[in-house]
């Protein structure tokens, strides 16, 4: 399911949850650039706990990337705030495009 944040008549931010036998995944997730640290994903992270535990979820997971001095993610904090546990973590992997822009 996908859950909207609407704000000012405009679709703000997204953020997607798969439930199944009896875990939920908090999927992708996105808010446009103009509407950012105005809490549409913190709101959307608790609405989709709260969805998770009226299906009667036992386990939410979700994934994100690493967050560093570097390389600040922001999904990574608001996920920590929101009560998640990092359970491991893994190589992320990223390629180039730009020799093959036009």
């Amino acid at each position: 399911k996908v859950y909207v944040v609407w704000m000012d008549d405009v679709p703000a931010a997204f953020g997607a949850m798969f439930v199944g036998s009896g875990t939920a995944y908090l999927g992708p997730a996105v808010t446009r650039s103009e509407f950012r640290r105005r809490g549409a994903q913190t709101a959307l992270i608790r609405h989709r706990i709260r969805e998770a535990a009226r299906h009667g979820c036992a386990l939410i997971v979700t994934e994100t990337a690493d967050d560093s001095d570097e390389e600040p993610n922001p999904s990574t904090r608001n996920l920590l705030r929101a009560g998640f546990e990092v359970a491991y973590r893994r190589a992320n992997w990223r390629i180039d495009l730009s020799p093959w822009s036009t």
